[in-house]
């Protein structure tokens, strides 16, 4: 967000794509949102848009997600809105697993 803005943050267990009982992070934006030319390729490793980026944050946060069989997805906001939203879908635990 060059020129400035809000983050929200939200946690959601009732909106679930993967199952019931599974957490929904979102985070949301006021930035520019994500060229949509480039929306295919966000997260290939290597993959930048910045002149000195290395392309690897996004590529390792979806790996990172992948490990707990979580979901890592970016949508546009409303065009109202602006900016982009992060969302990270945690999958519920199975009958009988504790989180301890």
């Amino acid at each position: 967000m060059p020129d400035g803005g809000t983050v929200m943050i939200e946690a959601d267990h009732s909106a679930s794509r993967v199952g019931p009982g599974s957490i929904v992070v979102r985070v949301l934006d006021e930035g520019t949102g994500i060229d949509p030319a480039v929306r295919a390729k966000i997260f290939e490793p290597f993959f930048t848009t910045k002149p000195s980026g290395t392309g690897l944050g996004l590529s390792i946060c979806r790996e990172i997600a992948d490990f707990h069989r979580a979901r890592l997805a970016l949508f546009p906001r409303s065009v109202i809105d602006g900016g982009t939203i992060a969302e990270v879908e945690f999958p519920s635990l199975a009958p009988g697993l504790s989180a301890t």
